[in-house]
C-alpha cells in the first residue's frame, strides 16, 4: 500500500532534478506544499550557495499569498540542522508554522544531521523514508561525497545491440547517432559546469587525439577538465589536449615517466603531471580519482 504522500514525493523528486549539476557539491533536494491534497507551492535547490529547497518553497508560498502552517512539507532531504552559507532549513520551517513534514531521505551529512530530532522537539510531526529508495538515487554523487575521498564517477560508454564498442579494425566513429553525440556533449557541458572531469585512458588519447570538450551550439559556460592516464608520456606538440588546453589538462603517468624532460617540457605548458606510486597495481586508480577530488576539486 502507497504512502498518502508518495505521489507529492515523486514531484519534489522532479524539481530537485531541477537542481542536478548547478547545486554540487550539495544535493539535489525539492521540495512542495501540500493542502487539502493539492500542491500550493513548490522550491527547489537551484545552485549552490543559495537558498535550499525548502526555504525556496516557503518564498513561493509567499509570493502565491499561501499560509505554510496550514500546509504539510514534503521534502526529498532531511531539512538540515546547521549553519552554513545558508541558515538552517529546520528554523525557517517552524518559524513558518509548519506542522507536519514528510522526508525521503535522512540526511547523511552529519554536519547537517539531526534535523529530523529539532523539528519533532519543536512539536512538528515527522514522517520519514517516503519513496526513500527515489530519494537516495537522487543523491547519489552527494553520498559518495560524504562516504569517501574520491568523486562521483560517471561512465560513457558506446556499445552495439550484439555488444562491440568498435569494429574488428579498431575503428568505432561512429557506433552512436547524432541525438546520443549530442546527448553526450550536454553531459560534458553539465560535468564542466559542475567543476568536474573527463577521464579517459592512454589508448584512447593517443590513437583518437581527443580535446575531451562540451561543443554545442550555444556558448559553454566551463569545459570540464581533462585528464588522461598514460605510461607514455607524449610530446608536447604530439595531441591538441596539450596545444589548445594545456592548463585545463592534468596527466598521469608512471613515477618515472613523470620525471622525463618531455614531462618537463608539458609543465613548462600548464599541463599538471602527476607520477604515480604504483602502476596499474589497483591502486592507480584509488591515487587518481582521491587526487581529482581533493586536489582539483572535481566533486
Amino acid at each position: 500500500m502507497s504512502h498518502p504522500y508518495e505521489s507529492f514525493m515523486r514531484e519534489a523528486a522532479e524539481l530537485a532534478e531541477r537542481g542536478r549539476w548547478s547545486a554540487a557539491p550539495n544535493p539535489t533536494v525539492g521540495a512542495v506544499l501540500v493542502r487539502d491534497g493539492v500542491v500550493v507551492a513548490r522550491g527547489w535547490h537551484t545552485a549552490y550557495g543559495k537558498s535550499h529547497a525548502e526555504v525556496e518553497c516557503l518564498k513561493d508560498a509567499e509570493a502565491k499569498g499561501v499560509d505554510p502552517s496550514a500546509c504539510t512539507l514534503v521534502v526529498t532531504l532531511e531539512p538540515c540542522n546547521h549553519q552554513g552559507q545558508t541558515p538552517p532549513c529546520t528554523e525557517a520551517v517552524i518559524a513558518a508554522g509548519i506542522r507536519h513534514v514528510v522526508i525521503g531521505l535522512r540526511d547523511p551529512n552529519p554536519k547537517a544531521a539531526g534535523g529530523m530530532e529539532r523539528l519533532t522537539e519543536a512539536g512538528v510531526e515527522v514522517e520519514a523514508g517516503v519513496c526513500e529508495e527515489l530519494c537516495r538515487d537522487l543523491v547519489a554523487d552527494f553520498l559518495i561525497w560524504q562516504t569517501t575521498k574520491r568523486p562521483y564517477v560517471m561512465l560513457k560508454l558506446a556499445m552495439t545491440l550484439d555488444g562491440r564498442i568498435a569494429t574488428r579494425t579498431g575503428h568505432s566513429r561512429w557506433i552512436t547517432g547524432e541525438t546520443a553525440r549530442h546527448q553526450v556533449h550536454e553531459l560534458r557541458a553539465n560535468v564542466g559546469r559542475a567543476g568536474g572531469a573527463i577521464l579517459v585512458g592512454g589508448n584512447t588519447l593517443h590513437t583518437d587525439n581527443p580535446l575531451l570538450t562540451a561543443r554545442l551550439d550555444d556558448p559553454v559556460e566551463r569545459q570540464p577538465l581533462a585528464v588522461s592516464i598514460s605510461s607514455r608520456v607524449p610530446a608536447p606538440d604530439s595531441l591538441l589536449l596539450f596545444k589548445e588546453r594545456p592548463t585545463e589538462t592534468i596527466f598521469f603517468t608512471t613515477a618515472s615517466g613523470a620525471a622525463t624532460p618531455r614531462a618537463a617540457q608539458l609543465r613548462e605548458r600548464g599541463v599538471r603531471i602527476r607520477g604515480l606510486d604504483r602502476w596499474k597495481s589497483g591502486e592507480d586508480l584509488v591515487q587518481i580519482l582521491e587526487y581529482l577530488r581533493q586536489e582539483a576539486g572535481c566533486p
